[in-house]
């Protein structure tokens, strides 16, 4: 199983990296401990990672605003190139919550461990992953 993460500010996408960690040691969520986890700065590079990827990336966690490729705008690839299925997505946002994306879970920035967590019991409850803690 694997992870990605995409935010292009790295102090962001590694404080993210680091919660993740975090919860997944303490057990909070039922994820491998030997989970990788890759990262990626923007959209388009997370999508070619995702297209490398794409039979082991099982959860996509991204900020919306970024450059080249936004947020929604990397949901709308996977999702077409999956046709409207694919990896489960949390999308970030500190502008705001984002009515009409098509990530799985929306989680508003600044945000702690717990609101992680709870963005991964939310993915567990509607798509029944086993992720909810």
């Amino acid at each position: 199983m694997k992870i990605l993460v995409v935010d292009d500010q790295e102090m962001l996408r590694k404080s993210v990296l680091a919660l993740l960690q975090f919860i997944i040691k303490r057990e909070e969520v039922r994820i491998p401990s030997d989970v990788t986890i890759l990262e990626s700065q923007n959209g388009h590079e997370a999508f070619m990672l995702w297209e490398e990827h794409r039979d082991s990336i099982q959860i996509i966690i991204t900020d919306y605003h970024m450059p080249v490729l936004n947020g929604e705008g990397l949901i709308e690839k996977v999702r077409a190139a999956c046709g409207g299925g694919g990896p489960l997505i949390i999308l970030l946002s500190g502008g705001g919550i984002i009515s009409n994306s098509k990530a799985d879970v929306f989680i508003q920035k600044p945000f702690t461990a717990a609101d992680l967590v709870r963005g991964f019991e939310k993915l567990g409850q509607l798509h029944g992953t086993g992720t909810e803690g």
